[in-house]
């Protein structure tokens, strides 16, 4: 019995031990990433940085006007501008919307 509790303790103690290593590699860590960087990595990282951002965007823009590549260039060209009118639309440029508010509009002037 004796034995099985100084087993317990001095795992204990080597756990306590182990949590406070790693605490200090934490705070160590997180001191590094804190240090003052020289004006090029910056720039770098800067530079990173902004090409991932392009790179989603231009991932992004791509998934939206997708056109399989098995079609022929006039049919790629045909759901382009579909696209495209689908999106002004959703924006509300389009002239026919613009030419039936006008109506509208003025229909309930006369009355």
């Amino acid at each position: 019995m004796y034995e099985v509790d100084a087993w317990k303790e001095n795992n204990k103690k080597m756990m306590m031990l182990r949590r406070r290593n790693m605490k200090k590699l934490k705070r160590k860590k997180r001191l590094k990433k804190r240090h003052v960087q020289s004006a090029d990595t910056k720039k770098r990282k800067k530079m990173i940085k902004r090409r991932n951002i392009t790179e989603k965007r231009r991932k992004k823009r791509l998934k939206r006007c997708h056109v399989p590549n098995a079609y022929s260039w006039r049919k790629k060209k045909m759901i382009k501008r579909r696209n495209m009118n689908k999106k002004k639309k959703m924006k509300g440029l389009t002239h026919s919307i613009k030419r039936c508010h006008i109506q509208k509009v003025d229909a309930n002037e006369r009355s």
